[in-house]
């Protein structure tokens, strides 16, 4: 009869642990970004959000984010630009995810002025809703963007600008 030594028995029971809890998708720095943003997430719903600064998000937030893409929920409250003379007073869940994404994108801070994502051109008197009515194209593209996008460092992801093919632009 063989014996193995304690340190390899513990060291095998280490590893196949640790790929359970892998396999059952319990990374713990995942599960603190998903919390993260659904935290904030509660937050404006909640009509409770008021930070002036963009939000402390980054790179490993974007699937969590992603996950409220195609949400058509009002927001009242939600992050803006301080420097912006336009005033939305709402904006859908998933254009503030999309912007928050191209915050990510562009190194952590506000995109553009106004969660608004236009047609070249467009615009027009009502720009919420010139807007929204973009919304299903942005998340496609910002899908396509990030499963290129995820592979690679941040640095490289970064040049990928998802709108580049697109008559769509942030404002």
């Amino acid at each position: 009869m063989r014996r193995l030594h304690v340190p390899g028995v513990v060291f095998v029971a280490l590893v196949a642990s640790i790929a359970m809890e892998h396999s059952r998708g319990s990374d713990p720095k995942a599960k603190n970004e998903d919390q993260r943003v659904k935290k904030l997430f509660e937050t404006m719903r909640d009509g409770k959000y008021a930070g002036i600064e963009f939000p402390q998000l980054d790179w490993g937030d974007v699937p969590a984010l992603l996950e409220y893409a195609d949400s058509t929920k009002m927001l009242k409250t939600f992050p803006r630009s301080d420097l912006s003379s336009q005033y939305e007073p709402e904006c859908s869940e998933g254009m503030v995810v999309l912007w928050l994404i191209e915050g990510i994108r562009t190194g952590g801070r506000n995109p553009s002025l106004n969660v608004l994502c236009f047609k070249a051109g467009g615009g027009g008197t009502n720009w919420g809703k010139a807007s929204e009515d973009n919304h299903k194209e942005v998340a496609k593209v910002y899908r396509a963007w990030w499963e290129k996008a995820k592979s690679l460092p941040h640095e490289k992801a970064r040049t990928l600008d998802p709108l580049k093919d697109t008559n769509l632009a942030w404002h």
